[in-house]
């Protein structure tokens, strides 16, 4: 296939999700290439509601701005949990990946100090945290955040089971990136079977994730049960 203009049927195979409307295809030589391009998006896209958790970032400067009057202002601002947590999301956007890290690390020590560390955003902040590692291919020390992430949404009453199943997901990405094979498979499938309780059989969100299992049972030679 050399071209597909506007309006024009093409059938894609190997997808992981579905595309957003204006999403820019990129041709690489391997799959490696492709998944670090994959990861590189999803931690933008995860940025982005982050973001919009907190409030919105207001831009670099201002998130400078305020993150230096709080810390003026002493430990107990509320902005000083909250600007290194945005500053690094914005990172994320830029791909600044190191900046991002040392900032998403500040963040969560500053709620660690705090003894914030067993609701969702909290959770969230280990996440991302996680996926930066994920996109630099470091997957042991993502594993370990994405299983800190997962044992705070386990415990955490009020969670949404959505993010569970995203954090189990992860988690058995991750698994699966350093060849453990036999830990990701139920990760897998019971994020699966939150989504389908949760949303129902005919879910959108439901299929992505049983398309992207079949993908991973392909991609290990098991092409019956894909």
């Amino acid at each position: 296939l050399k071209e597909a203009g506007p309006s024009v049927a093409v059938k894609v195979l190997g997808l992981d999700g579905v595309p957003e409307a204006g999403e820019e295809f990129n041709i690489v030589q391997d799959e490696k290439t492709a998944r670090v391009i994959t990861g590189e998006r999803k931690e933008q896209a995860k940025a982005e509601r982050l973001e919009t958790r907190l409030g919105g970032s207001g831009g670099a400067m201002n998130i400078l701005e305020a993150l230096a009057e709080s810390e003026a202002a002493g430990e107990d601002d509320p902005r000083l949990t909250q600007s290194p947590f945005a500053l690094s999301n914005l990172e994320i956007h830029q791909q600044r990946y190191e900046d991002a890290k040392l900032m998403l690390e500040r963040w969560l020590a500053l709620q660690e100090s705090r003894h914030q560390i067993g609701d969702e955003t909290f959770a969230d902040g280990v996440e991302a945290l996680a996926g930066i590692f994920m996109v630099q291919g470091n997957y042991a020390r993502a594993s370990e955040l994405y299983e800190r992430a997962l044992e705070i949404r386990q415990n955490d009453t009020s969670e949404d089971n959505i993010a569970l199943a995203e954090n189990l997901e992860e988690l058995a990405n991750a698994y699966e990136a350093q060849g453990r094979r036999e830990d990701a498979t139920p990760l897998y499938e019971r994020a699966i079977q939150i989504r389908e309780e949760v949303l129902g059989a005919y879910d959108v969100t439901l299929a992505e994730s049983l398309h992207n299992f079949a993908v991973v049972k392909h991609d290990r030679g098991h092409l019956v049960a894909a």
